[in-house]
């Protein structure tokens, strides 16, 4: 139990960061089956959905390294 106070924070972040994931991959599925993969509105959306991936990996190794701390 101690271990979900810790990450509060983390959680809340990732939470916004994962349905933004979600709305980005849809996205980008809706732009690659109107066959408008050669507009600005679809590139920008990749270049979202790459940060936003690299946030939620960057966040999970965070939480990742703070765990294995503490069962040291």
């Amino acid at each position: 139990m101690r271990y979900l106070e810790i990450f509060v924070s983390e959680r809340a972040i990732l939470t916004v960061l994962v349905w933004g994931l979600i709305l980005e991959m849809l996205t980008v599925l809706y732009y690659v089956s109107s066959g408008l993969v050669h507009t600005f509105e679809f590139i920008y959306t990749l270049t979202l959905l790459v940060i936003t991936l690299s946030f939620i990996i960057i966040i999970l190794r965070s939480i990742r390294r703070k765990l294995l701390v503490n069962v040291n």
